[in-house]
């Protein structure tokens, strides 16, 4: 398939024409140049959008946000010398400040913004009470490094570091049972986040609901154990395990957070 073609067939919006392009344009740079080549950090949605064209490339995207979990991942179509993506290719930004009230994650990402940072630049931001790690494309560092200074009202003192150093906040586990009449997706959804399922389907319609990293299109979609869920703006889990029937016939499910 041409690529005016694979644009027409995916493409919903004029921002998902341009994305694609350059996407399938960094594709034919690694294809005739024989190097890797990478595109922007992409939230869950455009991720999506670019698996399901997957199918149809030659090189077969590669997803990588610094994390296993990450939700931000940039892109990368890698020649067949490498199996992974480059070391260097994320920076961590670490940002630390003595305020009294920590910013948020809108304070980091907004004062990053204001400075002309484009969104497609920067990944996740972790936060914690002593200030932020933001992973961010490598060709950026130096710019953090100089310009970065604040978040909100809150001076920073900021630091570029290699993607190693990056330090996951320590989280136990949460798991959640619940007895459902099947796994349909809204009704598994409605169970994990104790909300209706009225309210579950509509997030579905409005493609805020990803299973591995694909956007949910069906409410009647029959999840799976181990399928890892994401409803954007809400949270996610995974669906660890079913159990017995009960006598009324519902399905035990837990989930995990």
């Amino acid at each position: 398939m041409q690529k005016s073609e694979l644009i027409a067939k995916y493409a919903k919006t004029n921002e998902d024409k341009i994305l694609l392009a350059h996407i399938l344009d960094r594709e034919a740079v690694c294809i005739h140049k024989n190097i890797p080549a990478e595109g922007p950090f992409l939230d869950p949605r455009q991720q999506g959008l670019i698996l399901s064209l997957a199918p149809h490339l030659t090189i077969q995207p590669v997803l990588w946000g610094g994390y296993a979990d990450a939700e931000r991942r940039m892109i990368f179509f890698l020649p067949d010398y490498m199996d992974t993506p480059p070391d260097d290719a994320l920076t961590i930004i670490r940002a630390t400040h003595r305020d009294s009230r920590p910013p948020g994650h809108r304070d980091y990402l907004g004062s990053a913004l204001g400075l002309g940072v484009d969104r497609a630049g920067v990944g996740d931001i972790l936060t914690d009470e002593n200030g932020a790690q933001i992973i961010v494309r490598a060709s950026l560092a130096d710019f953090f490094a100089t310009h970065y200074t604040s978040a909100g009202r809150v001076s920073l003192s900021v630091t570029a570091l290699p993607l190693t150093d990056l330090a996951l906040p320590a989280t136990e586990p949460v798991f959640k049972t619940a007895s459902l009449a099947s796994l349909r997706a809204d009704a598994v959804l409605a169970a994990a986040f104790s909300v209706s399922r009225t309210l579950a389907a509509d997030a579905v319609r409005a493609q805020r609901v990803f299973v591995n990293n694909l956007p949910l299109t069906k409410g009647d979609k029959l999840l799976s154990v181990g399928d890892k869920v994401r409803w954007q703006g809400k949270g996610r889990f995974i669906l660890e395990e079913t159990g017995d029937t009960s006598r009324k016939g519902r399905l035990f499910v837990t989930f995990r957070f």
